[in-house]
């Protein structure tokens, strides 16, 4: 609580706190006024109390303004997430399917390697690279699905965020 001491100079009105008892301050005018002790400030005339909501408005929270932070703070994080992964390289185009140059592959290399193909075949490695590749398919089309519902979720928060500020804002009962 602020009391209100006088300037003599110029007749302004300077609030004090108790913790300035005893001290000096100055005034605009640039006159230095001293402070009465602790008891004799008492005595002086006490600083108005201005509510709070009454000097900075009304800061209280309302359903409107929850609205426009949710839908701004969904649109965002939605953004972002769908963005990151829009960015990122496929998983397939991770794995290739590399064809050696057999002049590059020594003998005994490829003649296990042919071993192979004669006793297995042909016809049974091309399913299992098939099966790979269709499973690589199916994690980049749930990649791009997560995707799209990203920005799916971020346009219904935008959507929300202007339904906010677009509603009318309302004033409580007994304000």
């Amino acid at each position: 609580m602020g009391y209100l001491l006088t300037c003599q100079q110029c007749g302004r009105t300077i609030e004090v706190q108790p913790a300035q008892a005893g001290q000096q301050v100055h005034c605009d005018c640039g006159a230095a006024i001293d402070v009465p002790k602790l008891r004799d400030l008492k005595n002086l005339p006490a600083a108005e109390v201005v509510p709070v909501e009454v000097a900075y408005g009304s800061s209280g929270w309302s359903a409107r303004k929850g609205m426009i932070l949710a839908g701004i703070s969904i649109a965002l994080i939605s953004l972002i997430f769908s963005t990151v992964l829009h960015f990122r390289p496929s998983i397939e185009s991770q794995y290739t399917i590399v064809d050696p140059d057999v002049s590059d592959v020594p003998p005994e290399a490829a003649w296990r390697l042919w071993s192979n193909v004669f006793k297995r075949g042909l016809a049974t490695w091309q399913p299992k690279k098939r099966e790979e590749h269709d499973n690589l398919s199916y994690r980049d089309r749930n990649i791009q699905f997560f995707e799209i519902a990203g920005y799916v979720v971020a346009a219904g928060g935008a959507l929300l965020a202007v339904a906010g500020y677009l509603s009318p804002n309302k004033k409580r009962r007994g304000a």
